[in-house]
């Protein structure tokens, strides 16, 4: 409430009502200041009121609301903001380079570690990283599928958030190497494929950041680390 009172200049607002009400009463220094204290005076009530009333009539049943839905959908909105760090996860645990390692610094540290997986026995649905990927994405699918009936009811920041995420270049990706399963031995492909996965990186979190700033938010997003 203070912070709202600050952004919308209520306090000094309110400092030259008050000034202007005080003065009301001291003989006049110029031509037409009574006048003009009054005018300041009116201008500055219908301003305090008009906020009043906006935020009792509009802000603060559109901030419960939030609240309620925010809370209705928040168990579907952590595991969607922790699907591309759980993938992330998969393979520098395969390729061996790092455990309990869930952000990399550039697609290229990705690309190494890509490299460093044992492709010789690949097959797309008993390769340990493409499990353990698949089940990303299914989590991913479902709690999309949670969020959906709620994606008009967030704040407009999460909601673009979800849609960019859903909308990423991986899905499709990991699509076509199911199709495809030899595909992932190419080492240009593995390249490819560590760039969609950093951009999925960077897409979850510039959700968990929305839902972290978000302050209807039941609790704070942490990431799996």
């Amino acid at each position: 409430m203070l912070e709202r009172v600050k952004r919308h200049g209520l306090i000094p607002t309110a400092l030259a009502v008050g000034s202007a009400t005080f003065l009301s009463d001291v003989p006049e220094f110029w031509p037409l200041g009574q006048e003009i204290g009054i005018a300041v005076m009116g201008l500055g009530y219908s301003y305090i009121a008009a906020h009043i009333f906006n935020w009792l009539v509009v802000e603060r049943p559109r901030a419960e609301e939030y609240r309620a839905h925010y809370r209705a959908s928040v168990l579907s909105l952590h595991r969607l903001a922790t699907v591309p760090p759980i993938m992330i996860y998969a393979v520098f645990a395969e390729s061996g380079m790092a455990q309990n390692k869930w952000e990399a610094d550039s697609p290229e540290e990705i690309a190494d570690a890509l490299k460093r997986i044992d492709w010789g026995y690949f097959d797309v649905h008993s390769h340990d990283l493409f499990a353990s990927m698949r089940r990303a994405i299914e989590q991913h699918r479902e709690a999309y599928k949670a969020v959906i009936p709620f994606l008009s009811k967030f704040e407009p920041r999460v909601s673009a958030a979800i849609a960019r995420l859903d909308s990423a270049g991986i899905h499709e990706y990991l699509r076509d190497v199911e199709a495809a399963p030899r595909f992932m031995t190419d080492a240009g492909n593995q390249i490819f494929l560590a760039r969609k996965l950093f951009e999925y990186q960077h897409l979850g979190d510039e959700l968990r950041n929305a839902l972290g700033d978000s302050r209807f938010m039941p609790g704070r997003q942490q990431s799996p680390k």
